[in-house]
Order: C-alpha cells, then structure tokens, then sequence
C-alpha cells in the first residue's frame, strides 16, 4: 500500500505544492529460528520522529470541519490523489511528521480490489471522507474541486447539530462580569454519520 502511496506523493510533488510530501517506504523481513525454522515477520520502517500526528481518516472526520487551523496539504494530497486517477484511487488515513507520512489506507470506488484491505470503505468511505473536506488554498492552488458538495453540505450540517454553543462568565479587564460564548464540538452518543450508504 505505502509503494503506491509513495507513487502518487511523487505524482503530488511534481505538480509543485507549496509542501512537498514524502511517504516513507515500509517493509517485511522474515526470520526463521536457526534451530526450529519457525518463521516470524516484522513491519518495519525508518523512525520518522516524535511529534505523529493523525491528519485525516477513511471515514468522516467532523473535526476537521470545525477549524480552519488544521494543516491544508495532507488532506490536499489525499484530494489530488483522487482526481489524478480518474476517481479510481484516494489515499487517505494520513498520518506522520510534518509532511512525511507513514501508514496509509488507499480507497477505491469498489471494494473488489481486496489488496488493499478491510480499510478500503469503497465508494461509502470516499463520499464519507469528502465530507468532512473542504477545498482551500493548496487545493485552489492544484485547480481541485470538490467532487461531492452535497454530502459536504450534509456534513457541515451534521457537525453544526453536534456542537452546541456554551455561555461562560468571565471577568473583564475592569473586573466586571460579561457574558462570552464559546462554541464548543459535543457529539452525543448515538449520533450517526451524516450520509448514509450509497
């Protein structure tokens, strides 16, 4: 999976986004006992840091939608991927240190293309994940679109009902009482994701 994510971060990269991306190769390495021959295999993979970070999911992800602070090129490049393939292929789940990702899922229209797991939510999981997205300057930037407004539409309509807003007293300068409301991301339990299947 990181082989053909580490493809299409080449593919992102000559496109000249404002960051460019790097998708860290991982391996398996068999050993086999010297006395028994039993067998055992280890994932392995260059130590990337300290400071992981989970930037985006295979599924809706409201959090996202309640900031604009969060960082714009790891869900830009899942974004690009999707459009560079024709709408074939979305590498999403990105998570690393700084722009160096590591661990990624790769979702395709169809869940007939077995090789790339039980994360691949198939045509469900891109919508899902196109909901919680919204297109700023890296995306502007590579002439994306977003392919899916209504159900952005329906998740920004499903994160407003999850928040609530909360009034505090607070202490003015003067020290006075004032009223000040914060805006506050709830999600009760039972809620459900905003779209459903299909």
């Amino acid at each position: 999976m990181q082989f053909v994510a580490n493809a299409w971060a080449g593919e992102f990269n000559a496109r000249a986004p404002p960051k460019p991306v790097e998708m860290i190769p991982a391996v398996v390495i068999e050993i086999e006992h010297p006395r028994t021959f039993a067998k055992a295999y280890f994932g392995v993979e260059r130590y990337i840091g300290e400071e992981f970070e989970k930037y985006n999911s295979n599924h809706f992800t409201p959090q996202l939608l309640l900031s604009t602070r969060t960082r714009e090129t790891p869900d830009a490049f899942s974004h690009f991927t999707f459009e560079a393939s024709g709408r074939q292929v979305m590498v999403a789940d990105i998570q690393g240190c700084g722009d160096v990702y590591t661990d990624p899922q790769i979702l395709t229209p169809t869940d007939e293309q077995f090789e790339f797991g039980v994360g691949n939510t198939a045509i469900d999981g891109i919508k899902l994940w196109f909901a919680s997205h919204q297109c700023r300057g890296v995306c502007r930037g590579l002439n994306l679109e977003h392919p899916y407004p209504k159900e952005l539409d329906e998740g920004l309509q499903h994160t407003r009902r999850m928040s609530h807003l909360r009034t505090l007293y607070s202490r003015e300068g003067d020290g006075t009482k004032g009223l000040r409301t914060m805006s506050t991301s709830v999600q009760a339990a039972g809620t459900r994701s905003p779209i459903g299947p299909g």
